[in-house]
C-alpha cells in the first residue's frame, strides 16, 4: 500500500473475498510460511537491519501478531530460512550454522 512502513515488505491480511487489506503489521518480514494453522513470518532483509531476526506468529484471522522472538544477527549472519512444522516455526540461518525452533 502507498502508506506502508516498508513498501514491497510489510505482511499484509486481505479479505479473501474483497482483496481488500485489512491488517498491516508495520513490519518488514521476507519469509512467510505455514502448516495450515499457524502463520509464521521471518524478518531478516537489508536495509531495516532494526527488525533482522524477527519471528513473529500471525493470527490468520486477524492477522495480529500473538507472538514473537529475536533470534540473534552476528557480523550480518541473518536467519534466511523459514519452515513451519506442528505449530512450531524453524528457522536456518545457513552463514550462521545454525537451526532454531520457536514454539507458541
Amino acid at each position: 500500500p502507498a502508506d506502508a512502513s516498508y513498501p514491497g515488505l510489510d505482511t499484509l491480511r486481505l479479505d479473501p473475498a474483497t482483496g481488500i487489506i485489512t491488517k498491516d503489521t508495520g513490519l518488514p518480514m521476507v519469509f512467510v510460511s505455514t502448516d495450515g494453522t499457524s502463520v509464521w513470518v521471518l524478518s531478516s532483509a537489508a536495509p531495516y537491519g532494526s527488525a533482522a531476526g524477527l519471528v513473529a506468529n500471525i493470527d490468520p484471522t486477524t492477522g495480529d501478531m500473538k507472538e514473537q522472538a529475536d533470534l540473534p544477527v552476528e557480523n550480518d549472519n541473518f536467519p534466511n530460512t523459514l519452515g513451519v512444522y506442528e505449530g512450531s516455526a524453524w528457522v536456518i540461518n545457513v552463514d550462521g550454522g545454525a537451526l532454531t525452533k520457536v514454539s507458541p
